[in-house]
């Protein structure tokens, strides 16, 4: 289940803060903007409820949001491919289906037969390759900075090391993870891709929160838990002088302490995140 594509500013920003979340610590407002943290705290808050709509709407200007509105009419006049569709009409009448986790547990048994005995086995090898990989271009990285280096070095051994304990073909954990889906779908309530295009910004973002509710509980099937992180997560001002704003976001993934900092940026009585308003800024002028 998915929404036309969106601005990949705000696509970011979701994945960026979606991974760590936070609750503010009460610092004093030194601004008529509001503290910085506020805009942070509101974030969290739409993802810990699963709102993207309120997410969007508390991270983007509101000229941004129009231009988002803009931007998926215009998508949504676009034709639709055969086979997308068909796929699409399939897949929504297995999930909505009274039997659907029966029906897609028997579809997929011979590809799980075939995971646990190809790649299951080799699984733990192909993760440090991949890992080391990665390492080698965090650390190769100019754009990053030794902190963020040591955030990310950090990020990636504790995803890698939930991939390497986590069995997934694991039956009854996967049948759990297939019930989230189905229930997800009956509660969108769209049968074709036609439909699903047919609706404004406003219903495909909460037909979106529906879809972001449900990888959040198939994600805790299998041990990752998205809101534990949210839930977690502190943060505490930095710096502020005029319009400029740092704030430090201490959190746990997987057990693990992380912190980072995020440049904030007031714009017309708001705070936005600096790299989210740099984004937008630059695809207007190249645009």
């Amino acid at each position: 289940m998915s929404t036309r594509p969106v601005h990949l500013p705000a696509l970011m920003l979701v994945l960026a803060i979606a991974i760590v979340g936070c609750k503010r610590e009460e610092t004093p407002a030194t601004s008529d903007v509001g503290a910085p943290t506020a805009v942070v705290e509101a974030g969290i808050a739409a993802l810990r409820a699963g709102d993207l709509r309120a997410f969007f709407e508390s991270q983007l200007p509101p000229a941004e949001i129009e231009r988002l509105r803009a931007e998926h009419a215009t998508r949504a006049a676009e034709p639709v491919d055969d086979a997308e569709r068909e796929r699409f009409a399939t897949w929504m009448a297995v999930l909505t289906a009274p039997d659907a986790e029966d029906q897609v547990m028997a579809a997929i048994e011979p590809e799980l037969v075939q995971f646990e005995r190809e790649i299951e086995p080799q699984l733990m090898r192909n993760v440090a390759m991949l890992k080391g990989l990665a390492m080698v271009a965090i650390q190769q990285s100019e754009e990053l900075t030794p902190l963020a280096k040591e955030q990310a070095m950090a990020s990636l051994d504790a995803v890698s090391g939930w991939v390497t304990r986590t069995r997934f073909s694991d039956r009854d954990r996967l049948r759990e993870a297939i019930g989230h889906l189905a229930a997800a779908a009956r509660e969108a309530d769209v049968a074709s891709l036609d439909a699903l295009n047919a609706l404004d910004w406003d219903a495909s973002l909460d037909r979106a929160s529906i879809a972001f509710r449900a990888v959040k509980r198939v994600l805790e099937s299998y041990g990752f838990r998205i809101d534990a992180a949210l839930d977690s997560v502190r943060t505490e001002l930095v710096s502020q002088e005029g319009d400029r704003a740092r704030v430090k976001v201490r959190y746990e993934l997987l057990g693990n302490p992380m912190s980072f900092d995020v440049d904030l940026v007031a714009r017309e009585g708001r705070w936005y995140a600096k790299d989210a308003l740099e984004a937008i800024d630059g695809a207007s002028a190249s645009g």
